[in-house]
């Protein structure tokens, strides 16, 4: 979940129990909270801070690779990222669906009328599934409806480089040079995790997924692997570290970056270097 509190100027963002916090304090308290948050409210970065190593599973640095500005160095818009956080809990409440009552053609029963309108002193009535019988149907009932909210895809992708950029100068922001594992077997990539200390709330990103990650981590709690493509900015927030590969942190700056002329251009560059 996010929270926001508006008391201050500047804000200030902090993940705890699960939770995405924004609040907003004085220029006091901000310089004496912690210095990497000093990023999450400038543009001004220092030099080198788009510089990322690249590990291992061993925990071994690769090399680096150079974090794309336009998607890790968005400003904080806390928002931003509620209204998509809200957009997306509203999607999930509609794939659930909205039950509807049953009305009078949806219960099963003889449309005979149960008995005469006059002389018996009772009521009339003129079926067994009306409403004020017991099996009858809803009087007012509720109707199946789309409670999902559309965004512009601007919002959607402001959101996305927002929530990015916060987790990178959290630095919860995880660069591994690629998700193959030898074995698919849940105690070795459970092993894997504790090595690198990545604690029990981790979010694997890559442009595909192997069958042995796949097979692996589908019974580690709180583990979520995905491609780039299913990703969403709800997954983002609720996990602690998100470990991506190079080829993932390019094919963002195909999906969120905010010039339309870049999306197109590596688009077209990917395409092109697919094979037949």
């Amino acid at each position: 979940m996010c929270s926001v509190q508006t008391t201050g100027t500047f804000p200030i963002a902090r993940v705890e129990d699960n939770q995405f916090t924004v609040e907003y304090v004085s220029e006091e308290e901000a310089a004496s909270l912690l210095p990497n948050n000093e990023i999450l409210r400038t543009k001004e970065y220092p030099h080198g801070y788009f510089e990322a190593p690249v590990l291992n599973w061993q925990r071994e640095v690769t090399g680096t690779h150079a974090m794309p500005s336009a998607i890790f160095g968005e400003a904080l818009r806390s928002d931003i990222i509620h209204r998509c956080l809200i957009a997306r809990m509203s999607q999930r409440r509609n794939l659930d669906g909205i039950k509807p009552s049953k009305t009078v053609s949806d219960i099963s029963g003889s449309g005979l009328k149960p008995r005469p309108q006059k002389g018996s002193g009772r009521a009339r009535l003129g079926k067994k599934r009306a409403a004020q019988i017991l099996g009858g149907e809803k009087a007012h009932g509720r109707v199946a409806r789309d409670v999902s909210i559309d965004l512009p895809h601007q919002v959607l992708r402001m959101g996305m480089r927002s929530a990015l950029s916060a987790k990178y100068a959290l630095g919860e922001i995880v660069l591994i040079d690629n998700l193959d594992i030898n074995s698919a077997k849940t105690k070795d990539f459970a092993q894997l995790i504790r090595e690198n200390e990545w604690g029990d709330r981790v979010m694997f990103l890559d442009t595909s997924v192997a069958q042995e990650l796949r097979t692996a981590s589908h019974a580690v709690p709180r583990v979520y692997v995905s491609t780039i493509y299913r990703a969403n900015i709800w997954d983002i927030l609720r996990k602690k570290y998100v470990v991506v590969t190079p080829r993932a942190v390019e094919e963002m700056v195909r999906l969120y970056h905010p010039s339309e002329s870049v999306r197109k251009a590596n688009k077209s560059s990917n395409q092109e270097s697919e094979p037949f």
